[in-house]
Parts: structure tokens; sequence; C-alpha cells
């Protein structure tokens, strides 16, 4: 994994034991990743609508010389390429969420997710500044880890 991605695990004794038995076991996980990053890309999406982080914490307001620039005062809605770069994929062992949108060596996600010197953080991926995942998406996701043992 490179250093632009940031692993979230979830630390849920029960269910890593559960997991570990249904991997020994040759159990595929390719439906569960799936799911988990079917979820974590529509809830990141959605904050992009809501204009807020995943905890429901609205973005902070734009200055007024940027609304004026940009003829609107929709947040992270410019070009709309860092939207438009939202991606999922998975496979066995991972679900994976993202966005890859740089111009010109700026990596707008990153810089929008946690903020510089220029820029507050207005986070849409669900995890915190402190890079945990918001409890209500661990919450969901343990339900997924759990519908799919049930399975």
């Amino acid at each position: 994994m490179s250093d632009d991605f940031i692993k979230l695990d979830i630390n849920d004794k029960e269910l890593n034991k559960l997991l570990k038995e249904l991997k020994a076991k040759g159990k595929n996980f390719s439906p569960l990743t799936a799911e988990i990053a079917s979820y974590l890309y529509t809830a990141t999406d959605e904050n992009f609508d809501n204009e807020s982080a995943f905890d429901g914490t609205p973005w902070q307001r734009l200055k007024d010389a940027t609304v004026a620039a940009k003829g609107h005062s929709k947040k992270l809605h410019n070009s709309g390429k860092m939207r438009e770069s939202l991606t999922q994929d998975s496979d066995a062992g991972q679900a994976v969420v993202g966005l890859n949108a740089y111009e010109k060596g700026y990596p707008y996600p990153a810089v929008h997710q946690f903020s510089s010197d220029k820029t507050p953080a207005r986070p849409f991926l669900p995890f915190d500044e402190d890079k945990q995942l918001y409890s209500k998406a661990e919450e969901q996701i343990i339900k997924l880890v759990r519908e799919f043992v049930k399975e």
C-alpha cells in the first residue's frame, strides 16, 4: 500500500476472530469487501451533497472573495474534478474508497480532507482528523460484517 493511502482497521475482537475462522475455512470475502466499498463510496458522495463531514458537521463557509471569484457558494464544487474522481475498489482482502484529483501536483483531496495553511478542512471521507473511522461508519461496517458472517 502506498503512502497515499490511509489504512483503517476495525477493532472488534469478536468479529476479527470470526473473520479469521472464516478465512481459515477458505471463505471468499469479495462480496463483503465490495459491499463495504459501496457503502463508503455512497457515504462519501453524500457528504459532497450535504456539504458536511460524515458526522454531520457543516463545512466551513467560503470566504466572500472566493464566492465572488467562483460565482457561487457551493463548497468543493469548482471544476467538479475532485468529486468526479471519487472511486471505489475491492478485492478479497480490502475495500478501497478514494479520490485522485491532482492538478499541477496539488493534492486537492488531501488538502480539503485535512486542511492546509490557506485552506480549512472540509472533510468528506468517513474518518476524522485523527484518521479514525467515525463510529457511525464503523457500526455500519460491523453490521455488514455480521450479516456476512450469518450467511
